[in-house]
């Protein structure tokens, strides 16, 4: 079989040679994230969102994006979430409410978005609580992350300390890829529980192998560690 590749940059219309993360969604497209700009490619031009006048994204940094049922391109920035509808060439946002702290996003930069089964969208915000999105009926739902966060001793040693990544383990757990170490969350009862660290430091990639039992980290300075959920071990 011949593959045939090509490399896409700002020459072609990209944005931003600086790409965040990428999105293939129901309808085709390829939605890719940089740190200047929102693209969309047809495979053949690239559309581009920027915050403008008017309806338009809040922020031109983009670091993760997610498609719901409905269609919608959810995109975690800077500035919080920005929701766009294709069918209606519509934005809409989710972010940071001082007046209404429980009906509101923690913080307005937003790392990662996890849309699951039960429409509900898991929106991984910096340093604050893990927020639960339902989608339906637009509930905000919190894990608390924080309090977490400030009582284990060894998250606690430096700073800084958030959540970065998540991924759903099974219809009750899920995988938490923070800058202290790997952590996982019961959504049942609501506790947090610390697998294994080693490092201080941002988190680019969080992958679940379910068949094999193993979750995979991926740190900035590419050091990868690998979590064994059936010998429970955490190593690099």
């Amino acid at each position: 079989v011949y593959h045939k590749a090509r490399i896409l940059t700002q020459r072609d219309g990209l944005s931003d040679n600086r790409v965040t993360c990428f999105l293939e969604d129901s309808r085709g497209y390829m939605w890719i994230g940089s740190r200047n700009g929102l693209n969309r490619y047809d495979g053949h031009a690239f559309r581009v969102f920027r915050p403008g006048a008017g309806n338009s994204i809040r922020n031109e940094v983009i670091n993760d994006l997610e498609e719901d049922n409905r269609g919608r391109i959810w995109v975690a920035t800077m500035e919080g979430v920005s929701i766009y509808d294709p069918a209606r060439n519509h934005w809409e946002y989710i972010l940071p409410n001082p007046d209404s702290s429980l009906l509101s996003i923690p913080n307005s930069i937003v790392w990662n978005i996890e849309i699951d089964d039960q429409d509900i969208a898991w929106i991984v915000c910096d340093v604050f609580d893990l927020t639960a999105y339902h989608i339906r009926d637009k509930r905000f739902q919190f894990y608390h992350w924080k309090k977490f966060s400030h009582e284990d001793p060894y998250i606690s040693a430096v700073a800084y300390h958030s959540i970065q990544r998540i991924v759903k383990a099974n219809n009750r757990e899920y995988w938490l890829a923070t800058t202290r170490g790997l952590v996982n969350l019961d959504i049942v009862t609501g506790k947090f529980r610390f697998l294994g660290g080693g490092y201080n430091g941002d988190v680019t990639d969080l992958q679940y192998d379910a068949k094999e039992g193993k979750v995979f980290k991926k740190k900035k300075k590419n050091e990868l560690y690998c979590y064994e959920e059936k010998i429970s071990r955490y190593q690099p």
